[in-house]
């Protein structure tokens, strides 16, 4: 009593309430940290029953909205190179470079797992990125399919692996995808947040309570956009 007597003579009630209202939020932060963002570094996707026994066929669907001969070259082998025993990727161009397509039909010559389809751009009708992804859902061959993006680039050989792990034991599967380390406070900020942001999704993810994904690194079943119920799973 006699640290809250000389608390109050110093600061008043002002103060008080001013250390309260503190300590709360505290309180609400540190039960976040512990109860909500600390399950996940000790989650495992081993507690639910599995509903696969082998490792799942898997289409890899990457929408293509511009002639980038720099994921062509650069970032595509790195998909196609996954240490995965069978997946195929399929790519949705979306545009009207005919001689553009045509280097992607003939990319399946040398790697038969590519997949290639061309949604026609035309200036009056906008194509937006849900459209191309249903045309590589109706597209895609299997029933497992993960989902990426042409800015994206897999930092291991067993990335489409451990994707591909969630589908044993569920129909949802996200993954986290950070922003490459730059220079300059703008990319601080920018890796900051998507971590910040990342958390809270996953987290719920981790809880049974996923309600969203990145763009760059998520999966599903084609079953589960029929289904009635889905069940999520974090990686």
């Amino acid at each position: 009593m006699q640290f809250f007597d000389t608390f109050l003579t110093c600061y008043g009630w002002e103060g008080i309430a001013l250390a309260g209202a503190m300590l709360a939020m505290f309180g609400v932060q540190l039960y976040y940290y512990i109860f909500v963002y600390g399950r996940i570094p000790g989650y495992k996707n081993n507690r639910r029953p599995a509903v696969l026994e082998a490792d799942p066929q898997v289409s890899v669907v990457i929408p293509l909205f511009s002639e980038d001969y720099s994921f062509v070259e650069e970032r595509l082998p790195l998909i196609l190179a996954q240490n995965y025993p069978d997946f195929e990727v399929v790519i949705v161009y979306v545009g009207h470079d005919s001689d553009f397509y045509e280097d992607l039909v003939r990319l399946k010559q040398s790697f038969p797992q590519i997949t290639t389809t061309k949604i026609h751009l035309d200036p009056r009708f906008p194509i937006s990125r849900k459209m191309a992804l249903n045309v590589g859902i109706k597209s895609a061959h299997y029933e497992c399919m993960v989902f990426t993006s042409t800015d994206a680039v897999p930092q291991t050989d067993r990335w489409l692996s451990l994707m591909a792990k969630g589908f044993m034991r569920g129909e949802i599967v996200v993954g986290y995808c950070g922003v490459e380390r730059g220079k300059g406070f703008s990319n601080y900020m920018m890796r900051a947040w998507r971590m910040m942001h990342s958390a809270d999704w996953i987290a719920r993810a981790v809880q049974r309570r996923a309600y969203r994904g990145t763009l760059h690194n998520y999966g599903f079943t084609k079953s589960s956009i029929a289904g009635p119920t889905a069940s999520a799973t974090s990686i």
